[in-house]
């Protein structure tokens, strides 16, 4: 897992098909909802996503597929958000 390799621990994933369940069951009209999963902040290359975030409340960290210092940004928003 390329999470692993850079040190991030992760305690949980959702796949897509999880995630569409949850969130169906939940009458939630969103592609994410990280806060239906425990989940303080979820990280995600879409735009879109960003968009969900302001609409549905959620904290979203977007990393540009080009983006070389994704770690590092990911690092830096975390800190900055807590």
């Amino acid at each position: 897992m390329t999470l692993k390799y850079y040190g991030i621990k992760v305690d949980k994933i959702v796949n897509q098909f999880e995630n569409q369940k949850v969130l169906k069951k939940m009458n939630v009209y969103s592609s994410k909802y990280p806060s239906a999963f425990g989940f303080d902040i979820h990280i995600d290359d879409l735009k879109g996503v960003g968009m969900e975030s302001k609409k549905y409340d959620f904290k979203v960290i977007i990393i540009e597929p080009s983006d070389k210092n994704w770690k590092e940004k990911i690092i830096k928003e975390i800190e900055k958000q807590n």
